[in-house]
């Protein structure tokens, strides 16, 4: 499938055959409609280079037809005004009936009058919905007209054909109409609100002496590969990206914020479009809207270059702040400083809703990603060197999960779960122990109460060995790890998952700063046996986290 995106004048329609299938709606454009429609190109008065822009119509070639997709409702009004004006300029069938496309191809002849139901008693032949709907439809046309002069006219007339332009969207190749009219209607037509915004701005920029088109385009282009790299998407926002990820840096502009709230189809595009119709000097204001969506772009950037907004504004992003939010933070700031202060004082607000003692930070407490994911960021930004950057990318990507440290079978109603701890560090357990755990698990069926007796043996004998089996869902015992490697690993206590994590860490998997000093047990001064998660280890690793964040939020770093 190929398609055509371009902005076709009125007079251009000279000679197409449009045809409407009868998998379709009918035509139901009201009176105020036709009338709205009418208004709005009157008020209108274009200066040098200037159109009157129509949204979307959606074209399938078919043979010498032009399947209209979607836009039959602006087509049909006017096809019906040039009727009125004494314009044929192109041909529009229904499928429905026969009579509603013979009714519509003569409605100029008819010499139309009054209400439909006194017109139709004596013309019954012409009964039907379609043409009750062309009837409203052109009767509003003769009265808006009623009372215009033949100068003013010929003056609207002008206007439709030269200076009135819709966004023709053509289609071609083998696809199904019906596919392409459902997919417009669930929102999945290829065309994209990019596109739209792209051919209204090159086109009003149009302008062969400085060739301003071609270097918005070329802006463009520049900027919608920037956009496509990982590290700064993921860095800007935490969704995966769009068939079109300059949509996002679209999103930001003053225009769209004041329609936050619209509903409908192309959101983006329709605050731009509105904005354009009502703007006084269009290449203007064309020129004042690429430039904030590049300015807005090019900050972006400058975030991205900059270590510590980098690690500022790319944790707010994927603690859940909106990228708006972080845009209005820079606003209300009269410096740079002032800016980061602002941003460091978002991380204050969400460390002190973990409590003065992260007692409000457990396993499934809601707070726990948020608070490892601040404990790794602000330790990047208190390091020495500015070297290591964190990567939101993978980071988003890798679907982390919480990590428990040391692993016990805590959920004793589930014998799928015990048997797998028991499977898993069995190694770590010597002697008859082990051997019972052996034959068990060779056994088919094994009895629930004879398996919660042997966990809690085994668990028994790992507190003697040393592990701390105690608070398991504490906070000193949570890390983050990748979903895939935490699949893996979650059931095995510390020192397996040490080895595994190590043995991950050489073949170049990313494990988080923070996550690595765990089980190098970096936070223990003087750590002496690396084969255990002590009660010791946990309340160093938890007094660091506690000590990092109170740092922080007294010194702002």
């Amino acid at each position: 499938m190929s398609k055509i995106l371009e902005l076709k004048s009125i007079e251009n329609f000279l000679g197409f055959h449009f045809l409407v299938k009868d998998y379709q709606r009918g035509y139901k454009w009201t009176a105020t409609e036709v009338r709205q429609l009418l208004d709005d190109l009157n008020e209108f008065e274009p200066k040098e280079n200037e159109f009157y822009c129509l949204q979307p119509i959606v074209i399938k070639a078919d043979n010498d037809k032009k399947e209209l997709i979607d836009g039959q409702q602006r087509c049909t009004t006017i096809y019906l005004i040039l009727q009125y004006l004494g314009q044929h300029l192109f041909d529009i069938t229904y499928q429905t009936r026969e009579q509603s496309a013979e009714f519509l191809n003569e409605i100029a002849t008819l010499n139309l009058s009054g209400e439909w139901n006194d017109w139709v008693a004596s013309h019954s032949k012409k009964d039907n919905v379609d043409n009750y709907h062309f009837f409203q439809a052109y009767r509003a046309i003769q009265n808006w007209f009623a009372e215009k002069s033949e100068d003013e006219k010929s003056h609207f007339l002008e206007k439709l054909l030269s200076k009135t332009k819709v966004i023709w969207y053509e289609v071609t190749g083998e696809i199904d109409s019906i596919e392409l009219f459902t997919r417009i209607n669930s929102n999945k037509i290829p065309l994209t609100e990019a596109e739209l915004i792209k051919a209204l701005f090159l086109i009003a920029l149009t302008d062969t002496s400085t060739q301003r088109e071609w270097v918005v385009a070329q802006q463009w282009d520049k900027i919608e590969n920037e956009l496509e790299e990982d590290e700064f998407w993921y860095f800007i926002t935490a969704n995966i990206p769009p068939a079109t990820p300059i949509d996002y840096i679209f999103s930001l502009s003053k225009v769209v914020k004041k329609q936050e709230n619209y509903q409908g189809e192309y959101p983006i595009f329709n605050a731009y479009y509105n904005a354009y119709k009502n703007a006084k000097n269009k290449k203007q204001w064309v020129e004042t809207q690429w430039n904030e969506v590049r300015n807005n772009f090019l900050t972006l950037k400058e975030w991205f270059k900059d270590f510590e907004y980098y690690h500022l504004v790319g944790a707010l992003i994927h603690l859940g702040y909106n990228i708006n939010t972080i845009f209005d933070l820079k606003l209300q700031s009269n410096s740079k400083i002032a800016f980061k202060e602002a941003l460091k004082a978002e991380f204050t607000k969400i460390i002190g809703s973990f409590g003065n003692n992260l007692e409000n930070v457990y396993y499934n407490s809601g707070k726990e990603r948020k608070a490892l994911l601040l404990f790794n960021i602000i330790s990047i930004l208190q390091s020495e060197e500015n070297a290591y950057r964190f990567p939101f990318n993978k980071f988003k990507t890798m679907n982390w999960d919480i990590e428990h440290i040391h692993a016990i079978a805590t959920d004793t109603n589930n014998k799928d779960v015990q048997k797998a701890w028991l499977r898993e560090n069995k190694e770590y357990i010597s002697g008859t122990l082990r051997k019972e755990i052996e034959d068990m698990l060779s056994q088919k069926e094994i009895e629930e109460e004879k398996l919660s007796s042997l966990v809690e043996k085994v668990t028994n004998e790992l507190s003697e060995k040393g592990f701390d089996n105690d608070n398991i869902n504490d906070i000193s015992n949570l890390t983050l790890l990748d979903s895939g490697t935490n699949r893996s690993y979650k059931n095995i206590i510390f020192p397996l998952k040490r080895m595994r994590i190590i043995e991950e860490d050489k073949k170049g998997t990313f494990i988080p700063l923070c996550t690595k000093n765990v089980f190098q047990k970096y936070y223990t001064p003087n750590a002496s046996d690396l084969s255990i998660w002590s009660k010791e280890d946990k309340e160093n690793y938890r007094q660091s986290i506690i000590t990092t964040f109170n740092t922080f939020v007294n010194n702002g770093k």
